[in-house]
């Protein structure tokens, strides 16, 4: 077995402790260098990919309020010129921030459902 450090049990360690020692050792090959061996590279493609999709559902959840309020605010902008008003793009931006902060609870609560 390529990579194990050897075994050093001292003969005043009893029979329990030593296998204790004997398979942690075992569990752990170590390079020459006597660092921890890297995980296998499809480990690492996963662990990548994982922190990739998890950094876009961060990116998702902090886009989903201010893109709300601006898709709120260009309909109301389009409703007051189309029926000559001035209060609807407030109540657009009121509506836009609403569902905004909808999306963030929903995506949030399914993020932590997610880790347990």
């Amino acid at each position: 077995m390529k990579g194990l450090q050897p075994l050093r049990v001292e003969a005043s360690i009893s029979m329990k402790r030593r296998y204790i020692l004997i398979t942690s050792r075992l569990a752990r090959p170590r390079s020459y260098n006597n660092r921890a061996m890297p995980d296998t590279p499809n480990d690492e493609k996963r662990n990548l990919v994982k922190n990739y999709v998890k950094a876009e559902s961060m990116i998702q959840l902090a886009i989903a309020l201010p893109a709300g309020c601006l898709i709120g605010w260009l309909a109301g902008a389009w409703l007051d010129g189309h029926f000559h008003q001035q209060w609807i793009a407030i109540v657009g931006v009121i509506l836009g921030a609403a569902a905004g902060f909808l999306q963030f609870f929903r995506g949030a609560s399914r993020y932590l459902n997610k880790d347990r």
